[in-house]
């Protein structure tokens, strides 16, 4: 599973990335994963996960980007993803 989503920071220079939801197959068995896309790098960074919750339960991951030079392209966008690998 994947879920793309991309937000205009504008002149922000900093922001707090937040995802409430669950799924179907348990992080116990599969770790989801928040992640940000880095521009610069073009690679994705992990910024939470969970690996503790059952499946169908909702929980949130969290974290904070004190700097977002190297995520914001070229239109003040970031893309950020949660993530899951099927098992």
């Amino acid at each position: 599973m994947i879920h793309e989503y991309k937000d205009y920071t504008g002149s922000n220079t900093h922001c707090v990335l937040e995802w409430e939801g669950k799924t179907s197959l348990a992080p116990t068995s599969s770790t989801v994963y928040l992640q940000i896309y880095n521009q610069i790098t073009t690679t994705w960074i992990e910024v939470d996960h969970d690996d503790t919750s059952d499946a169908d339960i909702n929980f949130i991951l969290t974290g904070e980007i004190p700097d977002l030079t190297d995520y914001k392209d070229g239109n003040s966008l970031i893309s950020c993803r949660v993530y899951q690998e099927a098992k």
